[in-house]
Formats: structure tokens, sequence, C-alpha cells
């Protein structure tokens, strides 16, 4: 975008350059006639420049050109470096995966539906609309997002929040507040590993790979874990509308990746997840299985859970002869619950409310399981 805007200017002002030049030159040598060119913003009328000079002095006649020159090339020149983010039109498709026993996929659907000016900045609106596996449709309302001197903004009611710069490189720090939950006790600064140009249609957009390190806390794990994720103009973030890192504990149940994004100059762009597993779908699609029964026994490191989803007990056998405990979190990080286990054990899980929670088997090599109560 950068790029195409850079080279217009520069053609005009190559254009009126090479139009002062002749004007000047041909004026002293008393022979002047007006170049003309095809091109639209740089054609001079008769009745604005005249075939002769007449009745004024030479220094005049050049100051006059100067001030035309300045006249048509000032309009094309961007000074304030205020663009936008995204054309009228453009949709983002992100996948929304509920927590069920059988594959349910809505979707959610971000669409540019026109600019308004908020805190005096230049303001898009991005109108939010889920629609829920079975077809169910709900207006979430709008998104407020800006985009100036190459940084991305977006609006939380009060002022704008900055999502992420385009200006940094490799090695550089993208400085944003990032939410810490309890499960987490510190975050390391958000680095710039690498960028790359991704060209679409013959769009150039630039693609930022960022990654952070979390560090949990000791009751939780003495293991930090390192993200990944990308930014890239126009189409956002592959994990979800408007991405914003958090420290907590990565939730991989529910899929909010990106599932499409399209505009009219740039077509449709699939994101990894919806290309790889639906190549051939449309980026609106429905997935719904509920008539489909699949096995709920979980097995890993020879530990065996069942069932999951669970929606009262839960009932673990352990084959592995170096876990003795299990702990029970929830995605905060909170204990709920600490047990020795030999062989077998039954827990009743009744009395918690739906959700996602951890269970940590301790031992020699310690790993984790997440469960779902429903």
């Amino acid at each position: 975008m950068i790029i195409h805007s850079v080279y217009r200017a520069f053609f005009r002002i190559l254009t009126i350059t090479i139009n002062l030049v002749y004007i000047i030159i041909d004026f002293f040598s008393q022979n002047y006639q007006p170049f003309r060119t095809e091109y639209q913003y740089f054609y001079f009328p008769e009745e604005l420049m005249g075939y002769r000079f007449i009745g004024a002095c030479k220094l005049t006649y050049i100051l006059r050109l100067l001030l035309i020159s300045i006249f048509f090339t000032f309009p094309f020149i961007n000074v304030n470096c205020q663009t936008k983010w995204s054309p009228l039109g453009a949709k983002w498709y992100y996948n929304y995966q509920e927590l069920l026993t059988y594959n349910a996929h809505g979707y959610k659907l971000f669409v540019n539906i026109g600019d308004t000016i908020i805190n005096n900045r230049f303001t898009e609106i991005i109108q939010e609309t889920f629609y829920r596996y079975d077809g169910e449709e709900f207006k979430r309302g709008n998104k407020y997002i800006s985009f100036e001197d190459n940084m991305l903004y977006l609006y939380n009611g009060d002022e704008f929040e900055l999502i992420f710069d385009f200006n940094l490189n490799k090695n550089d720090t993208l400085k944003i507040d990032m939410e810490i939950q309890e499960i987490c006790d510190s975050v390391s600064a958000i680095i710039i590993d690498s960028t790359s140009t991704l060209n679409y249609n013959g769009f150039e957009l630039k693609s930022v790979h960022a990654s952070y390190i979390q560090y949990y806390n000791k009751d939780f794990s003495d293991t930090p874990e390192k993200f990944h994720y990308t930014f890239t103009e126009r189409i956002g973030s592959e994990r979800s509308f408007m991405y914003m890192p958090k420290c907590q504990f990565d939730d991989y149940f529910g899929n909010t990746d990106l599932r499409c994004y399209e505009d009219k100059e740039i077509g449709t762009v699939k994101g990894y997840y919806w290309n790889y597993f639906h190549e051939d779908e449309p980026c609106d699609t429905l997935i719904n299985d509920s008539l489909t029964i699949f096995e709920d026994i979980f097995i890993n490191n020879g530990i065996l859970i069942y069932p999951n989803p669970v929606t009262d007990k839960l009932n673990i056998i352990n084959n592995h002869n170096d876990i003795n405990l299990i702990r029970l979190y929830n995605l905060q990080g909170k204990l709920l619950l600490e047990l020795p286990i030999l062989t077998t054990l039954s827990i009743n899980l009744n009395n918690y409310p739906s959700g996602l929670y951890i269970i940590k088997f301790i031992g020699v090599q310690p790993f984790d399981i997440k469960i779902i109560k429903q």
C-alpha cells in the first residue's frame, strides 16, 4: 500500500519538474509554448498558463509556476501518515468451536462497514456477528480500530490501545500492556523474531513474527513456555481478531483460528487452519456433527481417563509407575483438589462449574491433561 502511494507521488513530482524545466527554458528562449502531458493531474490548460508572458517580470512568472506546481502536488502527499487498515467491505472469518462431545464449529464474522472519528482519530467501524454451529445468529455490536503511522490501535471505550506496531524489525521489542492471570508469575517482553513480505494480487503486505515467554507460578509448573504469533497487514492475526497476547494457560480445545480474510482488492486469503483442514469448504461453513457419537476415552502416557467431557464422575486408571499424586486446577491456576493415586481413582466433579480444567500428574516426569466439565 505504501509502496504504491510513494510511486504515484514520485511520478507526479517528476512530471511537474519536467514541465517546469521545459517552460523555463522555452521562456528564456522567447519562444514559450506550454508543454502538455496526457497525465490527468498535470494537464495545464491554456486559461491557467496562457501562451505568452504578458506584462510581468520574469521573477514573478517563475514564482507563479512554482505556486502552480505546489498546488498540483500537495494534495497527493500524505503529510500525516494516516492510512486505512482495511478497505470498506473487508471481511474476516474466525472459527468458533463449541466444547461439546461432537464437532460443533460456527464462526465469527467481522466486516468493515464504514468510518468515523473518535478522539480526533480516523476510525474504521468493524461490525461483529456470531454464527453458531446450528445456524443461530447473534449481533455482537461494533469494534473500532485506527491505523496511524503503521501502528494498529483498538478502541476500548475510553482510549485507543496499541495492538501492533508494523514499524518494528528483527530483535525490536513490541511495547504493549499484557494481561497477566493468576496462573502466571511473570512474562517476558514481546520480541520480533523476523519479518516477511506476502504478495496477494499485486499488493505487498508486511508480516511480522513475534514471540514471548511466560513463567507460571511454582504451584502450577516450573517449566516456562514460549509462544509465537504473527501479525500481517490488513489480515491481522491467525489466532483471533485483533489478537492481544495474555499470560494464561493456553486453551487448545477451543479453536478460534482465522478461516479467511477477503476484500475486493486482494481477493480471499485462507488462514493456515482452514486451508489445511477445510481447503475446499466455503469460509462461512457451519460444522454440526451432533448426530455422531465419539469415543470419550482419553489415553496419555499410560493414563486412561473417561469420560472426557465429563458431567459428574471422572475415572482415572493409572498404568504409569512413576505417578503417585494428582492435582486439579482451573484455568486461572487455582489449586482445587489434590489426591494420591495408586492404580485407580474416581473424582466427583458434580459440584464444579462447567468449563476447562487441568489435571497435573505428579511424579518423576510430571505432565498435564485437560478435561472438559459439562
